[in-house]
């Protein structure tokens, strides 16, 4: 009957337009113009450029809401969000051989899972069913927007793009009925002269149909000639915002250095140099 209309919980009232347009959090990023919040977001490289170095430095700048330094002085800074941090590849004594003591990721206070946390006697072997599994869990949990880092999420056993997209879409819907946005930024390891040509077709920008339901696609680029630098290519912008470089120029040239934190602290990171603008990363 009509009387009982609004027991039915359904909501009849329309949204207003200011309300409409900035429901989604993309006016907020984790790295300005490259990531945005409440998306899928990609990291993708070959072995040993850098994928952890870039999610690590990512991580620390969300963590404690500065600007991560392989962007632009003019660049705003990311926003700061809650950090839960998967690495699926544990080798011994990596972070403390790129971190120094670890002082700077205590102080940062990110969350840290590993396989053996994840992976269960009915869910072992590190698969990418046990990963959404325990994420799931963990979305059930969340009491503010969080950042969520997998490194590397190919690693995961049975890992596939639609399948892992598919499993964290599912806990982002969780986070969600509990009032919290969660933001994934993932690694990929695609080795360039052999996988990239499915990355830079023309016929679908920012990779194949897998790769293409991210929010995001960035890429990092070894330089030819020397290991001094690092080129940061976006191959798929956020949706709807226009990229902060030109559509003919998507590319950053950044530096791999250490930066010192005191005598016993040092850890090595991404640094935006300026010396070399004008170089170009094609997909060749």
């Amino acid at each position: 009957s009509h009387d009982g209309v609004g027991d039915i919980g359904v909501n009849f009232h329309g949204k207003k337009f200011s309300e409409l347009v900035t429901y989604n959090n993309y006016n907020k990023w984790i790295v300005d113009g490259y990531m945005a919040c409440g998306l899928v977001n990609f990291c993708v490289a070959g072995r040993g450029v850098g994928k952890s170095i870039f999610l690590y430095q990512i991580a620390l700048a969300v963590a404690h809401g500065d600007r991560p330094a392989f962007l632009p002085p003019e660049a705003s800074k990311s926003v700061k969000l809650h950090v839960v941090f998967y690495r699926v590849e544990d080798y011994d004594n990596e972070i403390i051989g790129k971190y120094g003591s670890g002082k700077v990721f205590d102080d940062a206070d990110i969350e840290w899972f590993t396989p053996e946390d994840y992976s269960s006697d009915n869910l072992s072997d590190n698969s990418l069913e046990a990963f959404t599994s325990h994420l799931r869990t963990v979305a059930t949990q969340v009491k503010e927007d969080t950042l969520v880092c997998i490194d590397p999420a190919t690693k995961l056993y049975g890992y596939r793009h639609e399948s892992f997209i598919k499993g964290v879409d599912e806990a982002r819907n969780i986070a969600k009925r509990n009032g919290c946005t969660i933001t994934i930024l993932a690694s990929l390891h695609h080795e360039e002269i052999k996988d990239w040509i499915f990355l830079t077709n023309d016929t679908i920008r920012g990779g194949d149909t897998g790769i293409q339901q991210a929010g995001s696609v960035t890429a990092i680029r070894r330089e030819r000639t020397s290991e001094a630098h690092r080129f940061l290519q976006c191959l798929k912008a956020p949706k709807g915002y226009k990229h902060p470089l030109s559509e003919k120029n998507n590319t950053l040239v950044v530096k791999l250095e250490t930066k010192k934190i005191d005598e016993s602290n040092q850890y090595v990171h991404f640094r935006f140099d300026s010396i070399k603008p004008e170089a170009e990363a094609l997909p060749l």
